[in-house]
């Protein structure tokens, strides 16, 4: 099994690249957590991966929210891993995520990270330009067909904790889990009502009104998924974005 959770391709790429050479069945984090759906059977000798991107150098609050009702039946120390992807630094992210495995009675054996380009835009317009990016999937692959081996061997190495690493995520963490506002979302009047975020919100917060949408709740995974893949870029968050580009992972099929 592969639980992936992936808002603009990313972690959804490195997933299905995983899944297609290790012939493993991918699900959805977004589509459990819309389900309500928690509870899954290991077989005794089957491998349990995790890929999901980096926010703020932790754990998406929708990966941690799912793996905190988590139940793996049969589980009796089946190898699981974890892959991040990452824009800038991954921090502490491991070892947040392996104690999160750990309060529910499952161990983290090994994992590894992929950089792809920085699409977090709401802060800082860190997005690589076209020729950059192109480079970045060429040796996004590399990295990912050695993981592939790996995992398949079962010989991913723990990803170690260090003074740095701890700092990055103990001081930027709490910023993302207490600021994901999403009363600075509007949208311009090039909006047409597609509806696309109202269906691609992995938490469904998004409805629409008087065909236009609407953030029904006060916080958001901050995933970015209605904002980078609006067909007409109507979608922004306060006025930084207007002027900024927009991406998606050109190679993910899910």
């Amino acid at each position: 099994m592969i639980f992936y959770f992936s808002g603009t391709g990313n972690s959804g790429y490195v997933a299905q690249r995983i899944a297609e050479n290790t012939d493993e069945t991918l699900i959805s984090i977004s589509d459990c957590m819309k389900r309500q759906e928690f509870t899954f059977t290991v077989d005794d000798n089957e491998p349990t991966g995790f890929v999901f991107p980096t926010y703020f150098y932790g754990v998406p609050s929708i990966v941690a929210d799912f793996v905190e009702k988590l139940e793996l039946k049969n589980y009796s120390e089946q190898y699981i891993y974890a892959i991040a992807t990452y824009g800038d630094k991954c921090g502490d992210l491991h070892s947040q995520f392996g104690r999160l495995l750990s309060g529910r009675g499952f161990k983290l054996n090994g994992g590894s990270e992929v950089l792809f380009p920085d699409n977090y835009i709401l802060l800082l317009n860190n997005l690589p330009k076209e020729e950059v990016q192109k480079e970045m999937f060429v040796e996004a692959d590399k990295h990912i067909d050695k993981l592939i081996n790996l995992i398949r061997d079962k010989s991913l190495p723990q990803i170690q904790s260090g003074v740095i690493k701890f700092l990055l995520t103990k001081l930027s963490y709490p910023i993302y889990m207490y600021g994901r506002r999403t009363k600075h979302f509007y949208t311009l009047d090039t909006c047409n009502g597609c509806r696309l975020c109202e269906k691609i919100c992995p938490v469904s917060i998004i409805t629409m009104n008087n065909g236009k949408p609407e953030w029904t709740k006060e916080r958001c995974v901050q995933c970015l998924a209605c904002l980078h893949r609006c067909p007409n870029k109507a979608i922004q968050h306060k006025k930084r974005t207007e002027k900024r580009g927009r991406y998606r992972n050109p190679n993910v099929k899910i």
